[in-house]
């Protein structure tokens, strides 16, 4: 809000006296036609606003952005405020509503309005992996990707063990890492769910799953050899995520077992054919 200031009255310094003149807001109804020194209506004993110009010929400028809003927002009263000067030994002259000379330098309210953001984050989740089997207690990384028009502010994590249909906060922090590191609860399920809510500056909430996982003891997978005699075995070993470990043919189903054996600790799928009986087996083992 501007006041401008162009002059002062008989007597008075040319430069307005020291000190800072206050925006206070009124808080009751008034009339200008009617409104009397002694009759002024009540105001709150807080500044909302405080200029310290000192200058004639010059704006003052009062922030009231949050009683606007107020008033914009919530329907809060508007009755204006009253200018307080420190003391009496002002004699400051302000440009009124019914100056005709320049319109221009009448009293203003500048009001900037911003578009709503009602555009929500958009989020996708990359592991778990579908069919993923990840063992109680261990470390995970849970990952996902979220972005925003405006930028993510907040995320949360939850976990679910009955496909979704219900939840458990695990994680929430402000920013948008794309990770985080899990330590996977001790639940005996194949019906996982990770699920990433973000959320902007405006407080839209946008949301992403995980396909589904499992989750297991370590005691509970084994490799369990059911393997029906052949002439050899070809054999390829890979991450859960599909990524290729090692490749080999072998005659001999001891060597498998010790070449499966020597892998690192993991979880990991070996699959196993037989050119004859056409044999693929599908095994999880975790060392």
């Amino acid at each position: 809000m501007g006041l401008y200031a162009y002059g002062v009255a008989s007597g008075t310094s040319t430069t307005l006296k020291n000190g800072s003149k206050s925006i206070y807001k009124i808080t009751a109804t008034w009339a200008e036609g009617t409104i009397k020194w002694t009759g002024a209506p009540a105001a709150s004993s807080t500044a909302l606003a405080t200029s310290s110009n000192s200058a004639i010929s010059a704006w003052e400028t009062y922030n009231v952005t949050s009683d606007i809003k107020a008033i914009v927002e919530t329907s809060a009263a508007n009755n204006g405020y009253l200018l307080r000067f420190p003391s009496y030994n002002y004699g400051v002259k302000y440009r009124s509503a019914e100056f005709t000379t320049d319109q221009t330098l009448r009293p203003k309210l500048t009001v900037t309005y911003e578009l709503a953001d009602l555009e929500a984050p958009k989020v996708a989740v990359s592991a778990p992996a579908l069919e993923e089997i990840l063992i109680q207690g261990k470390n995970y990384s849970v990952k996902w990707t979220a972005t925003d028009n405006l930028g993510v502010t907040l995320r949360s994590i939850y976990f679910s063990s009955n496909g979704g249909t219900s939840w458990t906060k695990v994680d929430s922090a402000n920013g948008n890492t794309g990770t985080f590191q899990w330590t996977v609860p001790t639940v005996n399920s194949t019906n996982c769910l990770i699920r990433v809510d973000a959320f902007d500056a405006s407080r839209n909430k946008g949301t992403g799953n995980s396909a589904k996982f499992t989750i297991q003891p370590p005691s509970s997978i084994k490799a369990q050899w059911k393997i029906p005699t052949a002439e050899y075995y070809m054999v390829k070993v890979k991450t859960v995520q599909g990524r290729e470990i090692i490749s080999f043919i072998s005659k001999d189903l001891h060597q498998i077992n010790q070449k499966v054996n020597a892998l690192p600790s993991g979880i990991h799928v070996v699959h196993i054919a037989t050119p004859d009986m056409k044999f693929n087996r599908k095994i999880q083992f975790v060392k």
